[in-house]
C-alpha cells in the first residue's frame, strides 16, 4: 500500500487486503480504531497499520462520489435510490439504499455517512436543505462525500 502525506490512497494493489475490504484509488483514511489520524504523526499511523500479531485493522475513510439524478418526479428517495436519516452521532446517514438505484450505481452503501453534498458540509445543515439540494440536481450530477468504515483483514 502506497501511501502519500494526507493519508490519501495513491494505489490499491490487486488481492491486497485493501482491495478486499472495497478501498479505491482517491480514498482518504480518517482514524484508525475510531482514532483520528489528524492527530497522530504519520509515523505512529504507519505502526498502526503494520504492527505485528494484529489480524485486522478497522478503519474509518472518505471517498468523493458522483450520483447521476435523473429528471424525473417524485420524492428525494426516488431520485436518489437511497433513503437518508439522521443520527445525533454522525449526522446524515444512508438507511436503505434501493436496489437498481442512482445511489448503488454510484457505490453508496447502507451506514454511509453523508459528509458533504455538494461540497458543503452536512454537519448541522438541516434536512430541508439537504433535500432542497439533492432535488435541485435533478437532471444533473450530484457530489457527495461519503465517510465508511472499513476492516481491512492483514495477511500473515
Amino acid at each position: 500500500t502506497n501511501v502519500n502525506e494526507s493519508f490519501e490512497r495513491s494505489d490499491v494493489v490487486a488481492l491486497s487486503p485493501a482491495e478486499k475490504s472495497g478501498l479505491h484509488e482517491g480514498d482518504v483514511m480518517l482514524a484508525v480504531w475510531g482514532r483520528s489520524i489528524r492527530y497522530m504523526p504519520p509515523g505512529e499511523v504507519l505502526k498502526k497499520l503494520s504492527a505485528p500479531g494484529v489480524m485486522d485493522i478497522q478503519i474509518t475513510f472518505s471517498r468523493r462520489m458522483q450520483v447521476y439524478l435523473p429528471y424525473t418526479s417524485g420524492s428525494y428517495n426516488d431520485l436518489l435510490g437511497a433513503k437518508l436519516g439522521f443520527s445525533e452521532m454522525d449526522g446524515l446517514i444512508v438507511e436503505e439504499v434501493y436496489p437498481g438505484g442512482e445511489a448503488a450505481k454510484a457505490g453508496v452503501k447502507k451506514g454511509d455517512i453523508i459528509a458533504s453534498v455538494q461540497g458543503q458540509s452536512t454537519r448541522y445543515m438541516p434536512m430541508q436543505d439537504v433535500l432542497r439540494t439533492i432535488k435541485s440536481r435533478k437532471g444533473d450530477t450530484l457530489f457527495l462525500t461519503i465517510k465508511r468504515d472499513v476492516v481491512l483483514w492483514k495477511k500473515f
